[in-house]
């Protein structure tokens, strides 16, 4: 249960949900932790955009590479 993982009271949860609590930031902190999920995604609905041109990196390697990637699951 989301309340329990997220020790957000269950009402609070319900409030939420029908517009009759206002939110707290740091209890939507403690329920996007619980669910894995970022605190921009869960308020806004969409993930943070990156600005890649201002993006600072460097390189890791050169040559030819040979790479294997698996999911966590």
């Amino acid at each position: 249960m989301l309340a329990k993982r997220s020790s957000v009271p269950k009402a609070t949860l319900h409030g939420w949900v029908t517009g009759r609590k206002a939110l707290k930031l740091e209890q939507v902190r403690m329920v996007a932790d619980a669910l894995e999920v970022s605190f921009y995604w869960l308020i806004f609905g969409e993930q943070e955009r990156t600005n890649f041109k201002t993006t600072v990196t460097r390189p890791l390697f050169k040559g030819i590479v040979k790479m294997s990637l698996e999911e966590i699951i």
